[in-house]
């Protein structure tokens, strides 16, 4: 509601579900409700569809309160999206802050808002902390080289294991 003054056509799209069956999520709703269609619940989507909605935005926003290494980020990247994230879990592991992504404290409402804002009022910084991620993000999932690491890692551990016969 802060951003629509300064970004009249501003849209909040919702991937998944929000639950009606606990207290959070019947808060998040009523939210939700007050912002009158700005706020779009498009619910479980293929990893297509996810990409195909990801292109249409212009910033991916991962405000989780619990997190580890988020999928949804990497993702994010690796279509060249910027994106905005908590400090959680081990999300800054994903981030290089103002290179290939932002950050911000875990529930900081107002400097969400700044990160926001900084990705808004300049393009230019906006697709290039996205072809960052993309070239980063590239690199740490390249199937070739995740799988050298997981043999690597198991090489590692067999040596260590015989040298302790």
């Amino acid at each position: 509601s802060v951003l629509r003054n300064d970004y009249p056509g501003i849209r909040l799209y919702l991937i998944g579900t929000i639950s009606k069956r606990n207290g959070y999520g019947r808060h998040i709703r009523k939210k939700i409700r007050s912002l009158k269609n700005r706020v779009i619940e498009l619910g479980p989507l293929n990893s297509k569809s996810v990409a195909n909605e990801l292109c249409k935005s212009h910033v991916f926003v991962s405000a989780s309160y619990i997190e580890n290494s988020p999928n949804s980020v990497s993702e994010a990247q690796l279509i060249g999206m910027p994106v905005i994230s908590t400090y959680t879990g081990g999300t800054p592991s994903l981030i290089t802050e103002g290179k290939t992504g932002l950050l911000f404290p875990t529930g900081d409402v107002h400097m969400l808002i700044c990160r926001i804002k900084e990705i808004f009022d300049n393009d230019r910084f906006a697709l290039e902390l996205g072809k960052n991620a993309m070239e980063v993000a590239r690199k740490r999932h390249d199937s070739t080289q995740v799988k050298n690491q997981i043999l690597f890692a198991y090489e590692q551990i067999l040596t260590e294991k015989n040298k302790d016969l």
